[in-house]
């Protein structure tokens, strides 16, 4: 596909405005419309030019997998181990997925052996370089591990990562560079990423244009539609009532409920003839309701207390 340049692409849109106006003939009524059928358009080459520019991608990471595989690597290994020191157990998992990133760990670990052979102490910033080539977090570095075991730690280390590089990552490099000189995604650039996710933007504008200009003869054909004048629900009448027959009761059923009625009848005329005795009988006065209020204070206690005592003499 032939890559477009920008001139071209304005008039790919011009001409895609005029080619594809037939496939929305009853949409574009309004100035909205209008704008809708646009963001087709644009989008459409946009998408397009999404597609070339992931061509164009893929073929250079191919031939910088052909030319430069090492060289990358490394500086994105250099990048990482910048890092180092602020996330030790983070970054040293991640340096060791790759050859170049156990490469770069082998380097530190032999120079600061190389420092040993020569009977030279460790100074604090190459012990702080140590315990990040462990992964060490910083609350834990307050003791000093280094004092007499130093060199068989580092031999145990570069041992380590010898056997790491030899028995995998070497064989797993050689298949990620043969993949990406094929274009393959194993490791996905962040470039390409950006690429996918601005296609997919594109994509739903597109599709949230053509819906909203399917939907727009609906809407017409809604508004050119006469109203019909508003009736009131008319009120139904109720279902009729049907009686249904009620079995005879037998002698006995019917001897119990007469008593019942009679026996309720009794009651209510008692309870009658009490409310209106009730009723006749005079109320209390006032006087002989209340009761004298008690002394407000304690003079006016004592004072309750002496009369009370000369009246019973």
């Amino acid at each position: 596909m032939t890559p477009l340049l920008p001139s071209e692409e304005s008039a790919l849109i011009a001409k895609r405005l005029d080619s594809w106006r037939d496939r929305f003939p009853t949409s574009l009524n309004t100035p909205v419309d209008h704008w809708h059928y646009t963001q087709v358009v644009v989008n459409s080459v946009r998408i397009d030019r999404c597609v070339q520019h992931e061509s164009a991608l893929r073929t250079h990471i191919s031939l910088r997998a052909s030319l430069c595989w090492n060289e990358d690597r490394r500086e994105a290994a250099e990048l990482l181990g910048a890092r180092l020191s602020k996330k030790p157990g983070v970054i040293l998992r991640k340096l060791r997925h790759t050859r170049q990133g156990c490469e770069w760990l082998l380097e530190r670990w032999l120079a600061l052996a190389a420092i040993l052979a020569l009977a030279a102490p460790w100074s604090e910033a190459q012990k702080s370089l140590a315990f990040d080539l462990l992964g060490t977090p910083p609350e834990l570095r307050d003791l000093d591990p280094f004092l007499d075991q130093a060199s068989t730690l580092v031999a145990r280390e570069i041992a380590a990562l010898e056997h790491l590089k030899t028995e995998s990552l070497d064989t797993l490099d050689t298949l990620e560079r043969d993949a990406a000189r094929l274009g393959l995604d194993i490791d996905p650039s962040p470039a390409l990423l950006r690429l996918h996710r601005f296609e997919a933007s594109c994509l739903r504008q597109m599709h949230c244009a053509v819906n909203r200009l399917k939907s727009r003869p609906a809407e017409i054909a809604a508004d050119l539609e006469p109203s019909r004048p508003y009736s009131p629900p008319t009120k139904q009448a109720p279902p009729p009532i049907v009686s249904t027959p009620v079995e005879p009761l037998n002698p006995e059923h019917e001897a119990y409920e007469r008593a019942l009625l009679n026996h309720w009848n009794e009651l209510a005329a008692a309870e009658q003839a009490a409310e209106q005795a009730a009723e006749q009988t005079p109320a209390p006065s006032l006087a002989s309701i209340t009761s004298p209020r008690p002394p407000a204070n304690r003079r006016q206690r004592r004072a309750a207390a002496r009369r009370q005592a000369t009246a019973s003499r």
